[in-house]
C-alpha cells in the first residue's frame, strides 16, 4: 500500500500557493500580450483564470477531488505553459485552456488549505519570497525566450508537487463581505491590467522590471506590513470593517484626479493597502451584496475592450467605479452589523 506524501509545514505550503497566485496575474498577462490578441488587448486569459477561481473556490465538488489531484493539476499547468510559451502553434486556444486548468488548481490549493483547525494565519515571508521567485521566473534577464519559458514552467511544476493534506472543515466560498470584494477586485484589477500599464508606463520612461517589480512588491509586501498589528484590535468591528472601503474610495478619487506619476503611485498604494488590511488581518462572512464578487473580472475585461481607443483613462474609469461602489456599500449598508471580525489563515481573499 503507497504512503499518503505527508503535507509540508503551512509556511511552505503557503509558498507554493503565493507562487501560484502571483505567476498566475504576471504570466498569463505576459502571455495573452505576447500572442497580440485583437480581443480585449490580451487580458482574456487573466480574467478566466479569475472567473474560474472565484467560482470553484471552495465549492462542495471541488473539496471532493482526490488527494492527489492538485499535484496532477500543478504538473499539467506547468507543461501546458511550456508548450504555450514553447509552441506558437499551441496559440489562443492552448493559452485559454491553460488559464481553466490553472484556475482549478489555484482553486484547488486554496479549498485544501481551510481555516482554523486545516491551516494557520500565514507568516509574513512566504508572498515576500513568492514574488521574487516570480519575477525571477518571468522578467529576469534570460539569454533565450525558450530558457524563460523553462525557468516559468520549473517554477510552477515546483509549487505543483508540493503535498497539501485534505481539509474536513464545511467548504467556504471564495469572496465573502462587500468590505473584501470590493479591495479584492481593485487588487485583481490592478495586476490584471499590469501588462497594459506596461506598454502606457514605456512610455513615461518605466522599464518591465520596474513596473513588475512594483507591482509584486505592493501585492507582496503590504500584507506582510499589516500583520504588524498596526490597528488596535480594541476598535469597534464596523470601523474595521470600514477601513479598507475608505482606502478604496480615497486610493480611487486619487488615481482619477490626475494622470502624472505622484497619483498613480499614491493611489496604487492605497489601494494595495486596501486590499492587504483586509487579506493581513480580518475575515469577514455573508456577502449582503453577492454580484460584487464578479466586479474585478468584468471590470478587466471592461478595460481590455475600452484600452485600445480610451487608452489609460479605461483604467482610470473602472477604477472609478469601485470607489462609487465602495461609497454605496459604505452608505447603503452601514456595516453596523458586520459580523466579528477574526484574522484568515489563506491568501484567497488577494483575488
Amino acid at each position: 500500500m503507497s504512503e499518503r506524501p505527508h503535507p509540508l509545514p503551512p509556511e511552505a505550503q503557503a509558498l507554493a500557493r503565493w507562487t501560484v497566485l502571483l505567476m498566475g496575474w504576471v504570466w498569463l498577462g505576459a502571455q495573452g500580450q505576447r500572442l497580440g490578441w485583437s480581443i480585449a488587448s490580451g487580458v482574456v486569459p487573466v480574467v478566466l483564470w479569475w472567473s474560474v477561481r472565484l467560482l470553484a473556490t471552495g465549492s462542495p465538488w471541488l473539496r471532493r477531488w482526490p488527494t492527489q489531484a492538485p499535484r496532477i493539476l500543478g504538473m499539467a499547468t506547468a507543461a501546458v505553459s511550456l508548450l504555450v510559451a514553447a509552441w506558437p502553434g499551441v496559440g489562443h486556444t492552448g493559452l485559454l485552456g491553460l488559464a481553466v486548468v490553472w484556475g482549478l488548481w489555484s482553486a484547488l490549493l486554496e479549498s485544501r488549505s481551510g481555516h482554523g483547525r486545516c491551516g494557520r494565519r500565514w507568516s509574513g515571508w512566504p508572498p515576500l519570497l513568492a514574488a521574487g521567485l516570480t519575477a525571477l521566473g518571468t522578467v529576469a534577464p534570460w539569454p533565450t525566450p525558450v530558457t524563460a519559458s523553462v525557468s516559468a514552467a520549473v517554477l510552477l511544476l515546483a509549487a505543483g508537487l508540493s503535498p497539501t493534506g485534505p481539509c474536513q472543515e464545511p467548504p467556504r466560498r471564495a469572496v465573502l463581505h462587500p468590505g473584501a470584494a470590493l479591495p479584492a477586485s481593485a487588487m485583481g484589477l490592478m495586476m490584471g491590467s499590469l501588462w497594459l500599464g506596461n506598454v502606457w508606463c514605456n512610455a513615461a520612461g518605466w522599464s518591465t522590471a520596474e513596473l513588475v517589480g512594483w507591482h509584486l512588491g505592493l501585492m507582496a509586501l503590504l500584507p506582510a506590513f499589516t500583520r504588524a498589528d498596526l490597528i488596535p484590535r480594541h476598535l469597534p468591528t464596523a470601523a474595521t470593517v470600514r477601513l479598507p472601503l475608505v482606502l478604496l474610495c480615497v486610493g480611487s478619487g486619487v488615481l482619477i484626479a490626475g494622470t502624472q506619476a505622484k497619483h498613480g503611485i499614491a493611489g496604487m498604494v492605497l489601494l494595495a493597502l486596501a486590499w492587504a488590511v483586509h487579506t493581513g488581518r480580518y475575515h469577514h462572512a455573508a456577502p449582503s451584496w453577492p454580484a460584487l464578487v464578479w466586479t474585478g473580472p468584468v471590470l478587466l475585461l471592461a478595460v481590455g475592450l475600452t484600452s485600445p481607443t480610451q487608452g489609460p483613462q479605461s483604467l482610470q474609469w473602472a477604477y472609478g467605479v469601485l470607489g462609487v461602489l465602495a461609497l454605496l456599500v459604505t452608505l447603503k449598508n452601514g456595516l453596523a452589523d458586520a459580523p466579528q471580525a477574526s484574522p484568515p489563515s489563506t491568501w484567497k481573499d488577494a483575488s
